[in-house]
């Protein structure tokens, strides 16, 4: 996948982006870093580094941004699943749902 391994090669570039984002409360870069940086990192089994970037995301993000929510609980459900916490993960994923 192109795309991912641009991601790859990028890794420590977007860690930086990402903190800086954060610092400066641009939730709407945050947002849009976090949907793909964020799987990235999931995918490739960084679940802190991911778990970090969720949580910049939703610190910065408006309190009623669907959207931002909707990538942050469908993440934190899949890494709940793999984790072997399916009751926590379903919480997430009801609580994705209902944003939908």
């Amino acid at each position: 996948h192109e795309s991912h391994d641009w991601l790859r090669r990028e890794y420590a570039n977007l860690a930086v982006a990402t903190r800086e984002r954060f610092e400066q409360g641009d939730g709407e870069t945050l947002a849009t870093l976090a949907g793909s940086y964020a799987r990235f990192l999931f995918e490739d089994g960084f679940w802190s580094e991911c778990e970090n970037v969720l949580t910049m995301a939703e610190q910065t993000a408006p309190p009623d941004s669907a959207p931002v929510r909707i990538v942050t609980l469908g993440l934190r459900g899949a890494m709940a699943r793999r984790r072997g916490q399916e009751a926590e993960a379903e919480r997430f994923w009801l609580a994705r749902l209902a944003l939908q």
